[in-house]
């Protein structure tokens, strides 16, 4: 004879975990913690390519020759606006303006029009003069040890030389170094 559900005796209870006990709330948070960092790091990396992006847009976009490579090394002076991408720049000197993007660049020789700079560390040679202005997007390190006639524009962490140790946003005048 088969019992009826109502007359089966009882089965002891077992305890269901909690769907917000305090070790579930742990890992929702760290979860949470996680996602949005990961979306921080996607937003930023967004802006940085967004940055980059317009920076060689304003060059490119009035038809300015290209040169890129791992490592730059130009012993003669560039005739032509010409915008450098490498990781390592070396040059010695321009006739034109010109653009760098990039990691490091070291500046030698003389520089007759502007010369404009996005990347990690900018070194102005001691025997190098830029005639005209100094445009820096973003850098992290900006070593002037030459002269710069017209000044210098933009934004860098570190700025060393005459003009002292300065960080930020500045433009500065060096005319008569």
């Amino acid at each position: 004879m088969t019992e009826s559900p109502e007359n089966q005796p009882e089965s002891p209870a077992v305890a269901k975990p909690h769907i917000l006990s305090r070790g579930n709330l742990g890992c929702m948070a760290l979860a949470g913690i996680l996602m949005t960092g990961a979306i921080l790091v996607a937003v930023s990396a967004w802006r940085l390519n967004t940055f980059v992006t317009a920076y060689e847009a304003r060059f490119l976009d009035q038809g300015w020759e290209t040169l890129d490579g791992s490592t730059i090394t130009e012993d003669t002076a560039i005739e032509s606006p010409t915008i450098i991408f490498a990781s390592d720049i070396t040059l010695h000197g321009a006739t034109c303006d010109i653009a760098l993007l990039g990691g490091d660049a070291t500046l030698m020789g003389r520089y007759s029009g502007n010369v404009s700079f996005l990347g990690k560390t900018l070194d102005i040679h001691p025997d190098c003069v830029i005639e005209g202005k100094l445009l820096i997007a973003a850098a992290r390190y900006v070593s002037v040890r030459g002269t710069v006639i017209d000044g210098i524009e933009g934004s860098w962490d570190r700025l060393f030389g005459p003009t002292g140790g300065s960080s930020g946003q500045e433009s500065t005048s060096d005319e008569g170094r």
